[in-house]
């Protein structure tokens, strides 16, 4: 019983300093964010999970030409053309 309480303790400290570790996004600017968006698989997932969140933060708060402006500089749609879909 004392080693599944330490254990859970082990494990609950090891999420908080997670947690605490993950880069603080919010002092981004939204270029910034977009630049970042292709470093998102390298990311843990606690910095993922804040990234994510500000990145929903920011466009809750944006209008809808500033969001359409974002995705368009986001190059969206503008990729090379290489993907082949769902094929079967």
């Amino acid at each position: 019983m004392k080693m599944k309480k330490w254990l859970t303790g082990a494990a609950a400290a090891i999420i908080v300093t997670t947690a605490s570790a993950a880069e603080d996004f919010s002092a981004y600017s939204i270029e910034e964010l977009q630049q970042k968006r292709s470093e998102v698989r390298n990311m843990s997932e606690a910095e993922r999970t804040a990234f994510r969140q500000e990145m929903q933060r920011r466009m809750a708060t944006m209008s809808d030409a500033e969001r359409a402006q974002m995705r368009q500089g986001a190059g969206a749609g503008k990729g090379p053309g290489g993907g082949h879909g769902m094929q079967q």
